[in-house]
């Protein structure tokens, strides 16, 4: 599935803002999101961006158009416990892999 240019412009505003991110990343970091039958794939850099605050959750949700019953997998990822609860109150599941 196509990033949505909300998303890339997102993530490149989010470049600019993130200094430092709350996320812990390994090589094969990754978000996986299922919107309807697309995956939607994103690499450790723009997960680490993503995932940073409950405020880049709700702006990423948000970038990706709010879709109901979206889910997301996360391979790899370290997050706060409120950026998790974030995602929870966003996606329909979501799965730490």
């Amino acid at each position: 599935m196509k990033k949505p240019e909300e998303l890339i412009e997102l993530l490149t505003a989010l470049r600019d803002e993130v200094r430092s991110s709350s996320v812990m990343t390994e090589d094969d970091s990754r978000i996986a999101v299922y919107i309807g039958k697309g995956t939607l794939n994103l690499d450790a850099a723009e997960s680490s961006l993503l995932l940073n605050s409950r405020s880049t959750v709700t702006r990423f949700f948000e970038a990706i158009g709010s879709p109901s019953g979206a889910s997301v997998e996360l391979y790899s990822l370290a997050i706060d416990d409120d950026v998790k609860e974030a995602l929870d109150n966003r996606f329909s599941t979501v799965d730490e892999l």
